[in-house]
């Protein structure tokens, strides 16, 4: 597993330009420009998920009027980190060292956005990725929407597939029409890349059962299936709140017709991983 890490931690002293670190099949990336925001996602040597700078976001919100603001999103403000911490093999490393070899490694981030403050863990180990964000406002505020864990999946995507909170299924192509796939809350949802014969599932572990959340691929030719966990559309976030959303990435390998029975196999082996908590 790759990881590269880039730009100076604030209260920790420089931090190097660049790590690098084996950690199981993945290959991962985290960007300082972009505040700490996960990039790219290489699963035994094969990019399943772009590295591309203005491709990938953290958690961002658009704000009426404004626009949006928060990782990877540069062009209104500025989100403010306010502390990092790194956990590799569950030791704290203040000075990161420039190549890493470990079982497992965890980012924890504190930041804020205008009048949010959120608290974001990033959690590799055994071949999955755990992303938690918890969300509180200092007053009521008003957004378009609100996203988190958004990957740009590669544009050689060719199938995805999802579990409604019903138990039922959607399944489609990524054809390039720029439409958004889905749009629903799930249990779990896949992509499937044909060329390469690998995928990965993603499941949503915990949302909070007041928001009217969505899971969306947006489809856009030669550029990316971009997966977007969107949450709070057209609402008001209250006051002194904690809103809590967790998913867990699972990558696996599959040919031909046999994708969609290998991705619910993975999906139903991770059930007992998800304590899905409070679901709608």
């Amino acid at each position: 597993m790759m990881i590269t890490w880039c730009g100076t931690a604030p209260g920790h002293g420089k931090w190097p330009r660049q790590i690098t670190a084996d950690v199981g099949d993945f290959g991962v990336r985290f960007e300082g420009r972009s505040f700490w925001t996960l990039y790219r996602i290489d699963y035994r040597g094969t990019r399943i998920c772009l590295d591309r700078w203005g491709s990938h976001y953290g958690s961002v919100v658009s704000f009426p009027g404004v626009g949006f603001i928060g990782s990877g999103h540069t062009e209104n403000e500025d989100e403010h980190v306010l502390d990092l911490k790194l956990f590799i093999d569950g030791n704290p490393v203040e000075r990161p060292e420039a190549t890493v070899q470990c079982r497992k490694l965890r980012l924890q981030k504190m930041s804020r956005i205008r009048s949010f403050v959120l608290r974001t863990e990033i959690r590799v180990q055994d071949n999955r990725i755990f992303e938690d964000v918890r969300l509180r406002a200092d007053k009521p505020t008003p957004v378009n929407l609100i996203y988190y864990f958004m990957h740009p999946w590669t544009p050689s995507a060719t199938e995805y597939i999802a579990e409604l909170i019903d138990g039922s299924r959607v399944n489609g192509i990524f054809n390039g029409d720029r439409a958004h796939k889905i749009d629903r809350a799930t249990r779990w949802s896949a992509i499937y890349d044909g060329p390469s014969g690998k995928g990965a599932v993603t499941y949503v572990l915990h949302a909070t059962r007041e928001d009217d959340w969505r899971t969306r691929y947006w489809d856009v030719p030669d550029r990316y299936r971009k997966h977007y966990f969107v949450t709070f559309l057209n609402s008001t976030v209250p006051a002194n709140k904690e809103f809590h959303y967790r998913v867990l990435t699972v990558p696996f390998e599959a040919y031909d017709k046999r994708w969609e029975q290998e991705a619910a196999r993975v999906a139903e082996i991770g059930k007992p991983l998800a304590r899905p908590g409070n679901q709608r």
